[in-house]
Order: structure tokens, then C-alpha cells, then sequence
């Protein structure tokens, strides 16, 4: 369910798109099929398009990753593309066999076939000898790739198998963070035409003419930047902005690079258009987020700032890095990242406009929940980027900035009782005590209501907020409570958070410490329904049955004439099951619904359906080879609620945006948790572990 604003469709953009996590490269397009593109996201997996940038799909069937760093794409071969998988963090040993590493699909990213295992989360770089292609066998066999922690790997069979050939100390030992525009420098380029590699890091410019074995030094000073045209033209960046060598390395000769402003920092991520090498892009990463991208169209002699038209996306511009890549044939098309969005250029890299629809990675904070009173009407509280509502039922997206901090806010536990008024928890940062604040208006102000005491109202239970769906004026945010629609607020002394309401009675449901609680006074008072073992995340009531549901110690609890059962769920592609979040249809509470996060890597079980109240289970993600244009799913689900009307299931996907389930056809039958596992990953190479070749 990508954003998609009033404005976007008015201009005929459809689905939409927000993007919202930060693009580990510009979007990077295979030099066979220009159509065939990719987006690689930290955190949020990868995307890909087949109809130049129009539209982009998650792609990531077979990706255990949780996020993507780049790829390769063969440049005679269409199909065939090579990507290094990562995370905002390395994977790290004692966790069991690393998700990381390299992945080859064999069909433009329809499917994933993990085939070497690399620790780190970030960085990295792999790439093909385009002088290795075999007519016979209908690809490039050579390819490599370049891992900052374990050196440089080769494949001579298109990327099937691996082989470690240098230890890797020519590619420097710098790891600046890159969050304040460092870079990991792994840049990997391979000659077209003789097949050299070079690689520019922290220690320098290096080139091995003998397939990655041994490596000679061609520039002593750190790289920050490396690229090589058609001919062979090789470019670097760094402290010395740009320069330029016609002989394969020996020497080098500057830019002129009148204009290009550095802020006494280095050019970074140099990148010449293979269609007429007259074209550049480079960026700098000066101090205080003074992050300028520019452009050259005269070789390197003049340049200037890009210009971004941001009118398009749905969240604001935060700066981020200068990532392009051009199209292969057509000078006056390049590829780059907005704020965290794909932009286009299509008048040679001098004006980037927004490209990102389908992009799909918003993440909200804390849970959500649905109004009886104004199904339609929704409020999602973002975990960096404020909330936006609909009242439309998902079709088109206000954005507000909620917090008005301007470039997005913490918020959590978003709720909208109706088109006025909307409330969510405030707060400075990710861990930080969260404060209510609300509109009463619609959205156009936002005020920080205050108890009793004068003080605002801080949350001290969970990030969830309800409206009681007897009575539309009294509402809850975390243990707070108002009878009036907001107007006043007081603390709740026996109830931490209300979750659920039975649609049939209105009785409503929350927590206290370990104990699930019931109110059937409309919140006034709460008694103990029952103790949860090790406590508990969420809470879901089949109330026909008498049944409780919750989502405990990472597994799926039930309880019922006075018992807790814990109930087997189908497991990931690792043999885990983890459950965070469980919610019931309200027409037909024995359809049932759990979900969860594995956060280290992407689940393939992350969100499951049972039509018999957890007897029997079907696994909803998409785990075959996706046809064109067909997305492959929600990952990493952290809440799951069903809609009172509609009845499609709506998942928060972490970082993978929000999603909407079709309910269960007529009669639908599961299988047995076992049964409904995701397929058994196929553990690859470790590379961490492999001897230097001689």
C-alpha cells in the first residue's frame, strides 16, 4: 500500500510511492535491457522495475537479507544480475549462518539464489568482466567482488560459485560512518577491454592484470571515487576532485573542475556517462548536511549544482548521497536518490525528479488501529517521519508534519477516531519517553494536551491507542483515558494500553504489567482477565468462543476455560518461528492472524493465516518466482489488524512499508504449521571463512 498523495493522482501517478528508508545506491539499470532496474534499500530489501523506472515492485523472493548494498548486472545477458545483500549493521558471529553476502538471479530478480556468505552490512562491491563473455553459454562468466572485511572474490562461472583470490589489504583499511557522508571505499571497476581490475579505497588505486591474484599501485592517496568509460578512460575522485587517465593508470591528469565546490572535502562517487563521457556527476559531503551534488557537461572543466523538483514525493527532502548511474545509450538519462526516493533526470543530470512509484517502506511506530466510528479514516504514526492519515480507506495519503520538526519526528501509537481528531505519542528519539499530542481539527494543528496537574500527558505503557467502539467520545492513548473526545485526559491506574474490543459486546481489552484486562464500562474500571506467562506484546479476542489470543515470549498463546496453550506456528526459512503481533477478522474471529519480525534478517514466515483459530495455518509469503509486475509481499511484520468493513488484513512491514491482504476466499483450509514453513534456506560458501588462493 504505497503513499500515494491527493496531488500524485491528480497527476496521474498511481499506486504511489514514499520510500521513506535510505537507498544504498542510485537505482542501477542492466547496460542489455535498460528497462531492467534495481533499487537497492539499507534496511528495506530491493526493488525492481521492467518498464524503465515507471513503476517499481519489492523483489526479493529468496533474499534472506534485510537490505541491499548494489549490483551487477551482466552486460550481455539480461537476466542475469549478481546483488550484495546487507544491513545497517554486520552480522555478527554467535547469530548462525549470515544472510550477507552475494545473491545471483537468473531471471531480472523474479527469484534469489544466495551463493556466498559475507559478514558486513554495509559496503562492498562486485562487478563483471565484460571480456569474459561466452556465446556458447549466453553469459559473462568472470565476475568479482570486493568485501571490506574479507577481501576480493572471483566466480569464472557467472556467479554460480565463489573463490577467495586476494586477501584484500589493497583496498585500504578506512571506514568512515557513513551516515555523515563517509563512504566505505570499495570501488571495483573492471577495463572493458582488457579485463583489468582496479580497485580505489582508503590506501589508493590499485590494477591486477592477472584476474585479482596480484595488484600494482597506481595512486598512493585515499580514492573516494572510480570510474571507466568505454575506451578505457579512467576517472578518479578524492582530495584532489577529479582526475583523469588515457593510459590505464600510469599517469594521471587533472580536471579543470571550475565550480565544483568542495568545502574542503573530497569528491566523492565520480560517475561518467558511457554515452558521451563529456557528462559527469560527483557530489561533496561538506559539514552540517552541506551535501552538493553538481554536474559537468564539458568534460570536468566547468560544473555545477543539480537541481531537484521535489514535487512529487510524499515525504520531505533530507539530504542524502550524491549516488548516480547513467543509462547506457542516452546521455540525456541518469538515475539517482532524492531524499530517500529514486529521481530521474532526463536532461542530462541537470534536474532530478521524482521516479519512485511503488516504493514502498514507510514504517510506523508502535501499533495501529482501526475506528469503528470512521473506518475509513485511518492515522499512521511514522517512527521517522511524522503520520499521515487517509480518509479514503488507503487510496490517497495526507502527510502531516506532526511533530514540526520539519525533516520528519519519533511517533507512535497513531490513532484517528474520526476525520478531526487524531492523536499519536510524541517523542525525541527512538527510545524516548513518548508525550501525547493531538488535533482536533483535522490535522491542520497539533497540540500537546495536558492532566489534571497542568503537565502534558507522557506515556507511561504501550504504543497503541483505541477509541471504544460503544462510545465514540471516549478514547485512549497508551494509559491515558478521555471521556470527551480529548477535551481532558486522565491516567488509567489499572489498564497500560487498550489493544482490542469485542465487536459483538464492546468489552475492551488491554494490559497491566503481565495481566490481560478487560473494561466493561467503557474504560472506567478493569479487572484481570488472566496472568500471562513472560508477559506480552499484543492481544487479539475471538469473543464468540471466549478465546484470548496474544503474542508472548516470541510465540502465539492462547487462552481458553482457563488454560494457556501455546500454539505452534509455521517457521522461517531459518527454523524460527517469532511472533509480535496477532489480530482476529471481527466478523469471523476464528480467522486468525500472526506476525513477526526477525529484525537480523528478513523472515519468510512473517506473517501467517489460520481459518480454524490456529489449527491450521497458510504462510502468505510469496516464496515462487514472481511473474512481471507482481510484487512479492510484505516482510518483517511488526502489527497485523484486520478492518471492521473491508475485512483485508493491513501489515506494518518494519521498514518494508505498509500492506493490504485480501480476506480468505470462501472455504479456505490450511495446513499444519510444519506444512506451512517457509522453504529451508540453502546455506552458501561462508567467504569469511575461506583460505587466500595462491
Amino acid at each position: 500500500m504505497p503513499m500515494l498523495t491527493p496531488a500524485a493522482r491528480k497527476a496521474g501517478v498511481f499506486p504511489g510511492g514514499e520510500g521513506g528508508q535510505w537507498p544504498r545506491d542510485a537505482p542501477a539499470m542492466s547496460d542489455a535491457d535498460p528497462n531492467f532496474l534495481l533499487l537497492a534499500i539499507d534496511v528495506g530489501g530491493l526493488y525492481r522495475s521492467l518498464d524503465g523506472g515507471n513503476h517499481w515492485v519489492a523483489a526479493t523472493v529468496g533474499w534472506d537479507a534485510r537490505g541491499a548494498n548494489g549490483f551487477a548486472f551482466d552486460p550481455k545477458n539480461p537476466k542475469r544480475v549478481i546483488g550484495i545483500a546487507g544491513n545497517s549493521m554486520d552480522y555478527q558471529e554467535g547469530w548462525g549462518p549470515s544472510p550477507h553476502g552475494l545473491y545471483l538471479s537468473a531471471n531480472q530478480a523474479a527469484s534469489w539464489k544466495h551463493v556466498l556468505a559475507l559478514r558486513e552490512g554495509i559496503g562492498g562491491a562486485v562487478a563483471f568482466d565484460p571480456t569474459s563473455y561466452s556465446a556458447a553459454k549466453k553469459m559473462t562468466l568472470r565476475a568479482y567482488c570486493l568485501s571490506s572485511h574479507s577481501g576480493l572474490f572471483r566466480s569464472d562461472d557467472g556467479g554460480e560459485t565463489w573463490r577467495k583470490v586476494h586477501g584484500g589489504a589493497s583496498s585500504g583499511g578506512i571506514q568512515r560512518d557513513w551516515t555523515q557522508g563517509g563512504t566505505i571505499p570499495n570501488h571495483l571497476r573492471i577495463h572493458p577491454k582488457t579485463g583489468a581490475a582496479y580497485i580505489g579505497g582508503g590506501a589508493g588505486l590499485f590494477r591486477s592484470d592477472d584476474r585479482g591474484k596480484t595488484f600494482t599501485s597506481l595512486y598512493d592517496e585515499p580514492v573516494e571515487g572510480v570510474d571507466i568509460t568505454r575506451d578505457g578512460t579512467l576517472y578518479v575522485s578524492g582530495a584532489r576532485k577529479v582526475q583523469v587517465s588515457r593510459d590505464g593508470g600510469k599517469t594521471f591528469t587533472p580536471l579543470a573542475c571550475r565550480g565544483l565546490e568542495t568545502f574542503g572535502k573530497s569528491v566523492q562517487n565520480i560517475r561518467v556517462s558511457p554515452a558521451d563521457p563529456r557528462r559527469m556527476l560527483a557530489w561533496v559531503a561538506g559539514d552540517n548536511w552541506k551535501w552538493v551534488r553538481s554536474i559537468s557537461h564539458d568534460g570536468g572543466a566547468n560544473w555545477k549544482p543539480i537541481t531537484l523538483d521535489n514535487t512529487l514525493a510524499t515525504l520531505p527532502f533530507n539530504v542524502r548521497q550524491g549516488y548516480f548511474h547513467w543509462h547506457p545509450t542516452n546521455p540525456n538519462i541518469v538515475w539517482g536518490i532524492g531524499g530517500d526516493w529514486a529521481t530521474q533526470s532526463t536532461d542530462g543530470g541537470l534536474t532530478f525528479h521524482w521516479k519512485n512509484n511503488g516504493n514502498n517502506g514507510i514504517m510506523t511506530g508502535g501499533l495501529f488501529n482501526f475506528s469503528v466510528h470512521a473506518p475509513k479514516t485511518v492515522f499512521l504514526a511514522f517512527q521517522d517521519y511524522n503520520g499521515a492519515f487517509t480518509t479514503d480507506g488507503g487510496a490517497t495519503w495526507n502527510y502531516r508534519d506532526v511533530s514540526g520538526k520539519g525533516w520528519g519526528g519519533q511517533c507512535y501509537g497513531g490513532f484517528a477516531v474520526d476525520n478531526s481528531v487524531m492523536w499519536y505519542g510524541d517523542a525525541e528519539g527512538w527510545g524516548s519517553p513518548r508525550t501525547l499530542r493531538m488535533t482536533r481539527d483535522g490535522g491542520a494543528t497539533w497540540a500537546f494536551p495536558t492532566g489534571a496537574d497542568g503537565k502534558p500527558c507522557v506515556w507511561e505503557g504501550a504504543d497503541v491507542s483505541f477509541s471504544d467502539p460503544k462510545a465514540e467520545r471516549i478514547l485512549f492513548a497508551s494509559n491515558w483515558r478521555s471521556p470527551d473526545q480529548g477535551a481532558t485526559w486522565s491516567r488509567m491506574a489499572d489498564c497500560e494500553g487498550v489493544f482490542t474490543a469485542d465487536p459483538k459486546t464492546g468489552a475492551l481489552y488491554g494490559k497491566k504489567e503481565n495481566a490481560v484486562v478487560r473494561s466493561t464500562d467503557h474504560g472506567e474500571t478493569w479487572s484481570v482477565v488472566a496472568e500471562v506467562p513472560g508477559g506480552f506484546r499484543d492481544v487479539a479476542v475471538d469473543g464468540e468462543r471466549s478465546i484470548l489470543y496474544v503474542a508472548s515470549e516470541e510465540r502465539l498463546k492462547r487462552f481458553a476455560e482457563g488454560h494457556w496453550t501455546t500454539l505452534e506456528v509455521p517457521k522461517d526459512q531459518y527454523g524460527a518461528a517469532r511472533v509480535q503481533t496477532v489480530a482476529c477478522d471481527p466478523k469471523d474471529p476464528r480467522i486468525l492472524y500472526e506476525g513477526g519480525t526477525r529484525d537480523i534478517y528478513a523472515s519468510h514466515a512473517t506473517i501467517c493465516r489460520s481459518t480454524d483459530g490456529g489449527k491450521t495455518w497458510r504462510n502468505l509469503i510469496v516464496t515462487a518466482p514472481l511473474h512481471p509486475g507482481a510484487p512479492d509481499g510484505p516482510k518483517e511484520v511488526g502489527v497485523v489488524r484486520v478492518h471492521p468493513v473491508t475485512r483485508e488484513a493491513w501489515v506494518a512491514g518494519q521498514c518494508y512499508g505498509m500492506w493490504r491482504i485480501a480476506p480468505p476466499a470462501p472455504g479456505e483450509t490450511g495446513v499444519s504449521a510444519e506444512a506451512a514453513s517457509a522453504p529451508k534456506a540453502l546455506l552458501p560458501p561462508n567467504g569469511d571463512a575461506m583460505i587466500v588462493s595462491p
